[in-house]
């Protein structure tokens, strides 16, 4: 399809009023961009720049209005934030010291509790199958011991009766010792007495070894009693062990735990928190802190929203320090009242705030502070004999330190104390620029006041 001469045209014009339009636009705008500019540049650097032109052209210089201040000192104190998390040294975890499935919990979360309260159990059933057989071991272990006792009632009878017949044959046979050396007795009853003396020794001997061995008997069953208590003992505890009560006085928290759970001895079954204690905040800290600080130093703490506040001391120092990181661990410890009625929670975030004391230094406002290129700088002023003895503004660079309220500590600078500072009207200055102190200013300003002279005393005529 051919398109004609005329259509060709009359595209041509239409790029072209196109085109026009566009230049237009642009120029409108940089003449827009030049004007604003003027005006920004107008208004930062004006004051200063008739200054500026009136004291090259001859004309009476007039200075931009500041305000002064004087280069001061004070004490100096640097707050370092560290965040921090609380343990709660009567804060624990419940953990099962046997394995088994849990049979009854007794309590609920919150619930406040007693030290030695019963919290849960597990189920014991074999446990107390074989507490059961221990004591029935015990029982026989009891009746042998008695019926030995008894037994040994009656044998030491039979060692008495022994022990006076012995001492009749004992008697009978000394006589007949004596007689026989008279030949007052015939050889047959001589005979007669001691055979029976010797029988009274058997008999005895006997009865005493009867007793000995009864007594081995209830011994025995006395070890055998002892042995049974152990175990018994042994056994209660391992039963005690199914049993988990609160280590002390507290509120019991969640309890993740359910009846018929099969728990081992990592699960945690629940936990106990006591409130109105110390609370220790732990956090790292580089190894600079130590420069500064010290076990003992003062150190207060606040929630990360800053609502509460709560003071304390370092507890602890860790003498270990992290190779990679070069950190420590410190612990603090919080006041009772950072722990009342739970005003800090086991695990929770806090602000760790620890103040190192510099000494005095001086310190200059901040809104006298600018920066360029990444350096800061103050002006003062200066007189130049250059420029006719005027006040000029002089530029000079500072190292800052950290901010102390409203002011800049300095580490450096080249002024002494007393200098003036330049705080007001900085935005229109540069280096070199002439001054004029407002409140000097004011006070040419103001008239003084005229003081009416009193009209002369008439005299009274005589």
């Amino acid at each position: 399809m051919s398109t004609s001469p005329l259509s060709l045209n009359q595209t041509r014009d239409a790029k072209r009023k196109r085109n026009k339009l566009v230049l237009i636009l642009i120029a409108v705008l940089a003449i827009f961009s030049i004007g604003i500019w003027s005006v920004v540049k107008f208004k930062n650097g004006g004051e200063a720049g008739m200054a500026m032109s009136a004291m090259e052209k001859g004309g009476k210089p007039q200075g931009v209005p500041i305000a002064l201040a004087a280069l001061t000192s004070k004490p100096i104190t640097v707050d370092h934030v560290f965040m921090a998390t609380v343990d709660n040294r009567m804060a624990i975890d419940l953990k099962p010291r046997v394995q088994g499935y849990v049979s009854q919990i007794l309590v609920s979360p919150g619930q406040y509790v007693q030290q030695g309260q019963l919290l849960m159990t597990l189920d014991a059933k074999r446990q107390d199958s074989l507490l059961k057989g221990l004591k029935a071991s015990k029982g026989s272990a009891v009746s042998a011991w008695e019926s030995a006792k008894s037994q040994i009632a009656s044998l030491n009878q039979q060692v008495s009766a022994a022990k006076a017949q012995l001492d009749y044959a004992q008697d009978q046979y000394n006589r007949y010792v004596i007689l026989k050396k008279k030949s007052a007795v015939s050889a047959q009853q001589f005979d007669e007495i001691e055979t029976a003396f010797k029988k009274a020794q058997a008999d005895y001997a006997s009865a005493v070894a009867s007793v000995k061995t009864q007594q081995s008997k209830v011994n025995e069953a006395q070890s055998l009693i002892a042995e049974s208590n152990a175990d018994i003992q042994s056994q209660q505890e391992d039963i005690n062990y199914f049993q988990i009560r609160a280590p002390f006085s507290g509120s019991v928290g969640d309890i993740p735990t359910k009846v018929g759970d099969y728990v081992i001895n990592s699960d945690i079954l629940t936990t106990v928190t006591q409130g109105g204690g110390e609370v220790d905040a732990v956090f790292e800290a580089p190894v600079e802190v130590l420069d500064y600080l010290s076990a003992g130093s003062d150190v207060y703490a606040t929630t990360e929203a800053g609502q509460q506040s709560y003071t304390g001391s370092v507890r602890f120092i860790e003498d270990q320090v992290s190779e990679n990181a070069q950190t420590v661990i410190i612990r603090t410890k919080l006041a009772p009242t950072a722990n009342a009625n739970y005003a800090l929670r086991n695990g929770q975030k806090i602000r760790l705030h620890l103040q190192e004391q510099r000494g005095t230094q001086m310190v200059i406002p901040v809104e006298a502070v600018v920066r360029f290129s990444g350096k800061a700088f103050v002006y003062t002023t200066k007189v130049d004999t250059e420029k006719g003895g005027m006040t000029v503004a002089s530029m000079i660079p500072v190292t800052l330190g950290p901010i102390e309220g409203n002011d800049y500590s300095v580490t450096d600078i080249p002024l002494k104390l007393g200098a003036p500072i330049i705080v007001g009207g900085i935005q229109k200055l540069q280096d070199g620029v002439p001054v004029m102190d407002k409140a000097k200013m004011q006070q040419q300003q103001t008239p003084t006041p005229k003081i009416k002279k009193a009209p002369p005393l008439s005299k009274e005529k005589e």
